[in-house]
């Protein structure tokens, strides 16, 4: 029997306030909602029954150490069974909730969070959605790709509205009952200095709207197709399809070097106005180019630079031929900083496609023609000048 999205059940043997020990099956259950991560969805469990976390994972048999903000998103195949049992939840449906539903795996965990992008330590939101849903989280935010709700047409966000914390970063305390849609940050305040959580409304937060038909909506939807496993033509592979972990991987590439190495001023020309506006905001509020962002892949941007460095980099692999894309990169390339983050994303090969590798190679060649042909002609200009300045000197 269905009543507020949960699925009640009762036992003849025991009530629903009955408390439940491990291997029971729980009298009232909760349906988990399309998307929703795992996490998420115990959480709602615990706030159903008013009891803390620590006990929901008592019952399903989960250990408690290590505690890290992935834990619940990649249990073991052991701890699988047990939810399952106990939650009353098939097992492949628990597994749609985890980091499997990406084709993640535990033992692979380096490999698989470089090729997809993922945070580790926090995660991303849309307030319309945990509005909609009570709180419930879904598990495509806790990837670097999901930068935009296509379903409410908004930049996602990614931090608490009245405290600033970043989400998820942190499990719940094991001996605190969650409140879906709040932030759980503790803040440290008051003459006693005790710790309390936050308990801002998430859903409150304000976030960049956008039109029914907008090019970052379309590169989000892109990219939810390509993690979703679905091939997807680009001009720069030709007839030839990559599997999508590569286009993933090329996007990744560029998207983190245009938003490192290339000036903003330079990359308006190729975003809507609207984010280019909040994306100099964001600019204004922090210190740029961000040092950790540029020496790695694991560490990023906000979602709106995400969002910007996604957009161009799908703009580029889509032009439709080699010459435009070569082109293309050139002017970047000719309006990017000369230091580390110009040459990081085009020294590490490995990743990257056989038709990307070639159109750089291509571009970089021109590229270091046309810049050692401005030095040559630098130097002429200086020589002149100095000839000059001894001929003024002479005729003094």
């Amino acid at each position: 029997m269905m009543r507020g999205g949960t699925i009640e059940m009762r036992c003849a043997r025991s009530s629903c306030c009955a408390e439940p020990t491990f291997g029971r099956t729980l009298p009232v259950r909760v349906a988990p909602t399309p998307g929703e991560a795992l996490d998420s969805w115990l959480e709602a469990i615990a706030f159903r029954y008013k009891v803390p976390i620590g006990d929901v994972m008592s019952w399903c048999g989960i250990e408690p150490t290590p505690q890290t903000t992935f834990r619940l998103l990649s249990p073991t195949r052991d701890e699988l069974c047990r939810i399952g049992a106990v939650c009353g939840v098939g097992s492949d449906e628990i597994r749609s909730m985890t980091m499997d539903h990406y084709g993640g795996h535990a033992a692979d965990a380096d490999h698989w969070t470089s090729a997809l992008w993922a945070r580790r330590s926090r995660s991303r939101f849309c307030p319309h959605c945990l509005r909609e849903s009570g709180g419930r989280w879904l598990l495509s935010w806790r990837l670097n790709w999901s930068f935009a709700c296509l379903t409410h047409r908004c930049l996602l966000t990614d931090s608490c509205p009245m405290c600033d914390s970043a989400q998820r970063r942190q499990p719940l305390c094991r001996s605190r009952i969650p409140q879906p849609g709040c932030c759980p940050a503790i803040q440290h305040s008051g003459p006693d200095r005790h710790g309390r959580p936050c308990n801002a409304d998430l859903g409150a937060a304000d976030v960049l709207r956008f039109p029914g038909r907008h090019s970052i909506l379309a590169a989000q939807a892109t990219i939810q197709t390509l993690l979703d496993g679905s091939r997807t033509n680009f001009a720069i592979y030709g007839a030839a399809t990559p599997p999508c972990k590569t286009v993933l991987s090329d996007v990744r590439a560029l998207a983190q070097w245009i938003m490192c190495a290339v000036r903003l001023i330079h990359v308006d020309s190729y975003l809507p106005g609207d984010l280019s506006s909040a994306l100099a905001r964001q600019r204004e509020t922090m210190e740029w180019p961000l040092g950790p962002y540029r020496r790695g892949a694991r560490i990023v941007a906000p979602a709106v630079d995400t969002a910007a460095g996604v957009t161009v980099a799908l703009r580029v692999i889509s032009l439709p031929d080699h010459a435009a894309t070569v082109l293309t990169l050139q002017r970047l390339m000719d309006n990017a900083d000369n230091g580390g983050p110009y040459r990081t994303p085009f020294s590490r090969r490995a990743g990257l496609s056989p038709a990307l590798t070639a159109v750089l190679d291509v571009a970089l060649a021109a590229d270091k023609a046309d810049r050692k042909l401005q030095s040559r002609i630098a130097r002429k200009l200086a020589a002149s000048t100095a000839v000059r300045s001894a001929s003024n000197l002479l005729v003094r």
